[in-house]
């Protein structure tokens, strides 16, 4: 916006004029305002940074107790303290004893059926039909049990294996006392 040049009638002119003292005083205060500014930064981003160094030495320190503790022979005792090894064995007698009952009636149905299906004069066609269809999926029970339980045990000993964490891998295998 265009402005009228000072003429004495309609347009008065104001000025301040500062000394030394007060440019110095200026000068200060602007100085203090722009390192304030700065260090709030600086606060904000140290915050992060602390966290960032907290959670290496978090780590470092888990990892150093982890090669310690695996090279240690004397360590492996101290698994059992509390009994949780005779724990995990007798969780791996129940699967195995559930497993083994559940086998054992699968078993027992399939020969009940083999039994009925081996006389010739059992029953009629259809339900010879069904029989052999109820066979088969007997079968096909079995099979998925055998499965489910070869990657249950294959879990049980080795616990923390399939997480791909080395610290639950550790874990796992102080449990077991390997």
């Amino acid at each position: 916006m265009p402005r009228k040049a000072p003429d004495g009638n309609g347009v008065i002119e104001h000025r301040i004029t500062l000394g030394n003292y007060e440019r110095q005083q200026l000068k200060e205060s602007v100085d203090a305002y722009q390192k304030a500014a700065i260090l709030r930064n600086i606060g904000g981003a140290a915050l992060p940074v602390a966290g960032l160094l907290a959670a290496v030495g978090i780590g470092y320190g888990a990892y150093s107790f982890w090669v310690w503790v695996s090279g240690n022979p004397k360590i492996p005792g101290i698994y059992n303290m509390f009994g949780i090894a005779d724990d995990w064995r007798d969780v791996n007698k129940t699967v195995d004893d559930k497993h083994t009952a559940k086998m054992d009636r699968l078993d027992k149905k399939i020969a009940q059926i083999d039994a009925l299906l081996a006389d010739a004069d059992w029953g009629t066609t259809n339900q010879r039909a069904q029989a052999k269809t109820a066979r088969s999926n007997f079968v096909a029970a079995r099979a998925a049990e055998e499965k489910r339980y070869a990657k249950e045990k294959e879990i049980l000993e080795n616990p923390g294996a399939f997480s791909g964490n080395p610290i639950d891998e550790f874990l796992g295998n102080l449990l077991l006392g390997k």
